[in-house]
């Protein structure tokens, strides 16, 4: 189906859906016995036997008001030797209601065997009942056969298990006014409407009579344009009002007015030199005493609305100066005629023209129409023609109904008669497109539309993947203009058309879009029609995607795929540095921990660092908890402080932030791992590094700040990889202070490298390497203004094994 067919049915059914009149008894619901097979009693009925001891109940639909208009019930009996079918007797009763059956049923054969029994349209449940109310019933049954089984058994005769079932058909009160769909309310989705409700001016039948906004007075609205030219404005109205049902609109001479919001009226009267443009949706009419709905002296342009005109006397009157772009129009209800046009009417491009109910068009001017419904009684003259009527090029249109011709009519498009021309209209006929006649006959070479079409395609697609085949058409002379496709503006090509396959690629256009147009054409006229190839989906675009690992949102730059959706595990940001860890990602909260939480080449530059100070309180002991503030031994995230006498002698691993000594510090037996950005070490008081190893890393500041005593007696590994400026330095002594080495120093990358300095002795400090020390440093590492005593081997530049 092309587009404008689409087009024309969507619009046809909206209007067939909102003026179609409600369906009786709408809804049913069953329920099904299923406790077992039910006895039957002798001679007569035993409530103790079955009925009111074996009960069906209906449970009705929650929420709504429920009128029950009629039921139905079935079940089937079962005769055994030596009983008969025709002994079986029943009934069924209504518990809730208290009614019963009139008629007892019986079988029928004398025989044993099975009897159906069904029965339907029974009136013993009807009435209204609340939501979720249960009806109940009972099955009357007995026998009037006598067996050495007597009494009340399933031996002689029974109703079978899940045979027994209750059908119950029912009104629902949808809107809750008390009156039912189907029954007496002519809209139950709408409370304010039901029988004898108060009729206002709203186009709309609300007291269900049949009649529209009957008995109420009009007014009439004189354009005045005192503001704008836009209908919907109050100030343009003489007096100040914006119309609406119970209207009669005046639009004065030389007037531009738009209606840009749906707008309403009883009648229009255009005068000369008026142009009214509909932009939106106009209704108008609804009253059978109007003479004319819209009288047209000036322009109508309703080239890209919609106007919908009721039950009037006269629909369109379009006079001799009159002229009017069709657009879409919709004439509803038995109007003398529902376009009369005298002056010119023109399709102006894609136009939809809906006449149902109605006697027509009498054209005396110049019309021309793209796409037509007239429906009606074929016996009915529903076009008379005196002047020049044409279908236009490529249009659809079907009347229903006579056509009389005295003029010229000519058929440039896809027309369907359901009403013989007859020999009037074939002399001043020009058919020059398809026509079909009401007996089927085709007056053309080819039968418009059969077997035209586009296949849906429902796949989910990436734009470089082909799709298809995608046509269908089997008619004679069809095929597709163009290797190409297009987007809905009809000039973006959004890929290519392989006519050999019936396939379609697309190209990067189409990402993002479902809907495309393509253009088939037939050999006879080579009048063209655009059909849309509709996909469930829209076109997707092939993107890369990372593995996120540890679900934290950022994917592994170093493993990805390229694929159209979004694989599980993945994701589209490549900038996760660490993806086994879901702590560590761009952005994270940076944690005392060692590591680069927030993925910016630093480690803790940003975490809150606490101090925990060394209070002695049980022992001297580093490892002992209770001799700290905090409670607990110091991690990377304590900057230390001493302040007694604190020895370190355990063989773990310990991690600080900072230490400040300014009592008595001895490190020795374990490891000692600081990491900051400022001094490592500050002493004031006595440090003793005895044994055990120490390395102090990427510290961009000063390794070791020595304003007291310290004594390096145990390998201690320095790298200050970072770089520093001509201020920095690795060891810096300071004051009157002393510091003496009587272990292994190792200054890999001492200060900055060739730019800075490792060890700087002021002048009134002094710096003791004994004969057992052992340093080795980088070219340009000691500045020794002040006393330097060398009795060990101090070894600067590549002499890793210069020292014995």
């Amino acid at each position: 189906m092309n587009t404008n067919t689409k087009q024309l049915v969507a619009f046809i059914s909206l209007i067939i859906c909102a003026f179609s009149p409600r369906l009786e008894a709408q809804f049913s619901m069953s329920t099904t016995y299923t406790t077992g097979d039910i006895p039957t009693s002798f001679s007569s009925y035993d409530p103790g036997c079955n009925g009111a001891a074996t009960p069906l109940d209906v449970i009705l639909p929650v929420g709504v008001t429920i009128n029950v208009v009629s039921m139905d019930v079935s079940y089937t009996m079962t005769a055994s030797n030596p009983a008969w079918m025709s002994d079986q007797r029943s009934r069924l009763v209504c518990s809730t209601t208290s009614n019963a059956e009139v008629a007892v049923s019986a079988g029928v054969g004398n025989s044993a065997g099975t009897y159906s029994y069904s029965r339907t349209g029974l009136d013993i449940a009807n009435g209204t009942y609340a939501g979720e109310a249960a009806l109940s019933f009972h099955l009357q049954a007995w026998r009037t056969f006598a067996t050495a089984a007597s009494g009340c058994n399933t031996t002689a005769n029974k109703v079978d298990d899940d045979s027994w079932t209750v059908t119950i058909h029912y009104d629902i009160d949808f809107d809750g006014d008390g009156f039912f769909a189907g029954i007496d309310d002519c809209d139950d989705f709408d409370a304010a409407v039901y029988p004898g409700s108060t009729e206002i001016c709203d186009g709309i039948d609300n007291d269900c009579d049949g009649d529209i906004d009957e008995g109420l007075s009009s007014t009439t609205l004189t354009w005045s344009g005192a503001i704008d030219n836009n209908w919907d404005n109050i100030g343009n109205w003489t007096p100040n009002a914006v119309p609406d049902y119970c209207t009669d609109v005046i639009i004065t001479d030389g007037s531009d007015v738009q209606i840009i919001f749906p707008a309403y009226a009883r009648t229009i009267i255009l005068e000369e030199n008026t142009t009214l443009t509909n932009l939106e949706s106009l209704e108008v009419g609804n009253d059978p005493s109007i003479n004319y709905a819209i009288d047209n002296f000036g322009l109508l342009d309703n080239s890209d609305g919609m106007i919908t005109i009721g039950n009037v006397g006269q629909g369109l009157l379009n006079r001799f100066d009159g002229s009017v772009q069709l657009g879409s129009m919709s004439f509803i209800g038995n109007n003398n005629r529902s376009i009369i046009n005298e002056g010119v009417i023109t399709a102006n491009g894609t136009s939809y023209l809906e006449i149902n109910g109605s006697t027509g068009i009498s054209n005396n001017g110049n019309m021309t129409i793209d796409n037509l419904i007239i429906d009606n009684d074929p016996s009915i003259q529903v076009v008379v023609n005196d002047a020049v009527l044409t279908f236009a090029d490529c249009g659809i249109s079907e009347i229903n109904g006579t056509v009389a011709n005295n003029g010229t009519l000519t058929n440039n498009g896809f027309l369907t008669w359901n009403a013989n021309i007859g020999s009037s209209n074939t002399l001043n006929f020009v058919n020059n497109g398809f026509l079909k006649n009401d007996d089927g006959t085709i007056l053309s070479l080819l039968t418009a539309h059969d077997g035209w079409g586009l296949e849906e395609v429902n796949a989910l697609t990436c734009y470089s993947d082909p799709v298809g085949p995608v046509f269908s058409g089997t008619g004679t002379g069809l095929f597709i203009v163009s290797d190409q496709i297009y987007l809905n503006d009809y000039s973006t090509v959004a890929g290519t058309y392989d006519h050999t396959t019936n396939e379609i690629t697309f190209n990067s256009d189409a990402i993002g879009n479902a809907n495309f147009i393509i253009e088939i054409e037939n050999t006879i006229d080579f009048c063209s029609e655009y059909f849309e190839l509709n996909l469930s989906n829209p076109i997707l675009a092939q993107s890369t995607y990372y593995r996120d690992a540890d679900g934290d949102g950022y994917g592994n730059a170093m493993n990805s795929v390229n694929t159209c959706s979004v694989p599980n595990g993945y994701v589209l940001d490549n900038s996760d540095c660490d993806d086994t860890d879901s702590t560590i990602y761009p952005g994270a909260n940076e944690l005392c921990d060692g590591l680069d939480n927030n993925c910016d080449g630093q480690i803790d530059e940003s975490a809150a660092l606490e101090t925990n100070v060394f209070s002695e309180t049980i022992n001297n002991l580093w490892e002992e908890p209770g001799n700290w503030s905090q409670g607990i031994l110091p991690t990377s995230c304590h900057d230390v402080i001493i302040s007694a006498t604190a020895t370190c002698s355990n063989n773990s691993f310990i991690e600080v932030a900072s230490i400040t000594n300014h009592g008595s510090l001895s490190l020795q037996g374990g490891g000692l791992f600081i990491f900051n950005s400022g001094n490592a070490i500050t002493n004031t008081g006595m440090l003793n590094i005895i044994d055990g190893w120490y390395t102090f890393a990427s510290i961009p500041g000063r390794v070791l700040q020595n304003q007291g005593n310290a004594f390096i007696g145990g390998p201690v590994t320095m790298d200050a990889a970072n770089g520093f400026d001509m201020s920095d330095y690795m060891l810096y002594c300071s004051g009157s202070s002393s510091m003496t080495n009587d272990g292994m120093w190792l200054f890999p990358a001492a200060g900055g490298g060739n730019n800075g300095y490792g060890i700087f002795i002021e002048q009134l400090s002094s710096f003791t390497n004994s004969p057992t020390g052992r340093m080795y440093l980088d070219a340009n590492t000691i500045i020794p203004e002040g006393l330097l005593t060398n009795q060990g081997c101090i070894c600067t530049g590549d002499c890793m094994t210069a020292c014995p």
